[in-house]
């Protein structure tokens, strides 16, 4: 499933956005959040990990979610679940943004690229790693 523009890859673990969605399904309904709209992304660091990019959450309810997500992915995908026991991948951590902004970039993006609202595929997983200074 996933191959390609759909899969991450910081430490081999190759991590699908069909895993992505599931853990977060899994981690919303064991936290009692309602979360539609969020974005994964690698980031490059002395210990890489993934960034859970999500709105209007306070800090401690984005701690449980990006806690329960990291605990999901390793039951989904055995490599992240070894990568993470033995320390080269960091766990996830959230970043809170504010609310509407992911409604906003989907808006630009679609103006960006000419096309219609129908034409656009919001993506849950960003394959392209960043390091934690950018």
């Amino acid at each position: 499933l996933s191959r390609g523009a759909n899969t991450a890859n910081i430490a081999g673990e190759k991590i699908t956005e069909h895993q992505v969605v599931e853990a977060m399904r899994r981690a919303s309904a064991a936290a009692g959040a309602d979360v539609r709209r969020f974005v994964v992304q690698g980031r490059f660091d002395a210990t890489p990990y993934y960034e859970l990019r999500l709105e209007a959450h306070d800090a401690d309810q984005a701690g449980q979610l990006a806690r329960l997500m990291d605990e999901a992915l390793g039951e989904l995908n055995i490599e992240y679940r070894g990568k993470r026991a033995s320390g080269r991948l960091g766990p996830i951590r959230p970043i809170i943004l504010p609310s509407g902004q992911m409604e906003q970039t989907e808006r630009d993006t679609i103006h960006a690229r000419r096309s219609r609202h129908e034409q656009y595929k919001h993506q849950y997983l960003l394959t392209e790693v960043v390091s934690s200074g950018e």
